[in-house]
């Protein structure tokens, strides 16, 4: 059968390619309207803290031993994915290979773990626990002073839980959100910054697997998910920080 559509006046043409991203992108990387320039964004805009909170320091994990379940493992896991890593030190030489013996601008990049496009890290973790020794609440990791900030008070697992299509059958021990803020990267890449966060979110997961095959714990990625509803729970700001990625977490032997 063939079916012929008749219009009542010209059809309509469609979009050109790309509007629909770059409507999306024109809310994602604007960021608030208080975000800092592109010369101040490293100094004042590279770590996020929640101020009059609660802190949970983590331990220092240098140590080679094992790690058990708790405190312990959780700064393991969270300063090899977000925290602070070596520091670089560039010195403003105006010409390549010569030194007039004059006082020169220093720079000082702080580096993480995972390599991020154009150093600007715009990738945040917070963290529901609540059993297997991870503390009950909801946290925001503050990889500037390796502690956890609290968010709010409570088990937040099972809200967390109910965000997911697929979510696993029982509560798992931990559940970590990454979330981007957006115009960190792109007040330097503009709409090509949101590909360069989802790489990046990729590249921080694939380092949790990597982590956890050393340790007493399992992961499992979600990627569909109701991203209006965490970053409600997460109380973030509207059009400036959303979520790209749930990472489940359960201790093996205790799951066993």
């Amino acid at each position: 059968m063939i079916v012929k559509t008749v219009w009542a006046a010209d059809p309509p043409k469609p979009p050109p390619p790309g509007e629909a991203t770059r409507r999306f992108l024109a809310v994602a990387v604007d960021g608030p309207s208080a975000a800092p320039a592109a010369s101040a964004a490293k100094a004042t805009g590279a770590f996020k803290r929640y101020a009059d909170t609660e802190r949970l320091n983590l331990p220092d994990d240098r140590q080679e031993a094992p790690f058990a379940a708790g405190p312990e493992l959780i700064g393991h896991l969270l300063r090899h994915l977000l925290g602070i890593g070596r520091f670089g030190w560039a010195y403003d030489v105006p010409v390549l290979g010569e030194w007039s013996g004059a006082a020169q601008a220093v720079t000082v990049r702080v580096h993480r773990p995972v390599p991020s496009g154009g150093a600007l890290y715009p990738i945040e973790a917070y963290l529901a626990g609540g059993s297997g020794g991870s503390p009950a609440g909801l946290y925001h990791y503050d990889r500037a002073h390796h502690a956890l900030q609290r968010v709010r008070e409570g088990d937040h697992r099972t809200a967390l839980l109910e965000t997911l299509t697929a979510p696993p059958a029982t509560p798992p021990d931990l559940m970590i959100v990454l979330t981007s803020v957006f115009w960190r990267t792109g007040i330097a890449y503009g709409d090509f910054a949101y590909k360069i966060q989802c790489q990046e979110t990729g590249a921080l997961v694939a380092q949790s697997l990597a982590l956890t095959e050393d340790l007493d714990l399992s992961v499992r990625l979600h990627l569909d998910f109701d991203g209006a509803l965490i970053d409600r729970l997460l109380d973030l700001p509207k059009g400036a920080e959303g979520a790209l990625a749930v990472l489940v977490a359960r201790h093996a032997t205790l799951a066993g």
